[in-house]
């Protein structure tokens, strides 16, 4: 924030203003035409309206920040670009809420929870990138690291069980997500037994979850040996 603010003051940031809003028009460019495309294929069914709404919403911010990354990567070798590093976070951020709001309504059906959820996620991802941007990150993830307790010989700090808990709700969603699409695809092939296709999808999502689960245990560091004391 301090470095934009000294680009404010210089003439040659009016190059990362006309980029990003060339950008931005880009995308939404994008997203409409996507829009208009999707809209001659999704019936009127609530599911999978709602799945293709949520999928259509992806376009902008993704296609903005490839766009965005690109007009840095060009424009960063004549002048400095404080604007357009702020702009990245902020598109990278947008896309994180939109991909997880997409994720649970493939998962679950609309309602109440759903909602909640999806507030809670948005809610949780801006306050990250305003503390990112604000410098305020860094040292609030030190002080958790400071604050732990010892199990047996490893450490565990409130910064590991936090990351432990964000890992496994992202392995769950992207298992439960990989699922449901497994067993639409399942459900789909004809020439296969009802039986056979409802034993099988429900094996192939109990398997991903497990397996999500101890990815994302091991990718925290806890030792999945632990679970048995």
């Amino acid at each position: 924030i301090t470095d934009l603010a000294s680009d404010l003051q210089e003439i040659a940031i009016l190059w990362q203003v006309a980029l990003l809003v060339m950008c931005l028009l880009i995308a939404w460019q994008l997203s409409r035409l996507s829009k208009q495309r999707m809209a001659g294929k999704v019936t009127a069914e609530g599911t999978m309206k709602i799945g293709f709404g949520s999928m259509q919403r992806l376009t902008f911010p993704i296609s903005a920040l490839v766009l965005v990354v690109i007009a840095r990567w060009a424009l960063g070798y004549f002048q400095p670009v404080k604007l357009l590093n702020i702009a990245l976070p902020l598109l990278f951020s947008l896309a994180l809420v939109r991909i997880a709001v997409y994720m649970l309504r493939t998962i679950f059906a609309p309602g109440g929870v759903v909602r909640l959820w999806e507030r809670s996620i948005a809610w949780t991802i801006w306050i990250g990138v305003a503390l990112y941007i604000t410098g305020l990150l860094p040292e609030i993830l030190d002080l958790l690291d400071q604050l732990g307790f010892h199990v047996g010989k490893q450490r565990v700090s409130v910064l590991l069980i936090l990351q432990g808990i964000l890992s496994v709700a992202v392995t769950m969603l992207l298992a439960l997500w990989l699922g449901r699409t497994l067993e639409q695809r399942l459900m789909r092939m004809e020439p296969m037994n009802m039986s056979v296709r409802v034993v099988l999808a429900k094996l192939v999502r109990a398997t991903l979850i497990v397996v999500g689960v101890l990815v994302a245990l091991a990718a925290v560091g806890i030792d999945v040996t632990l679970l048995s004391v």
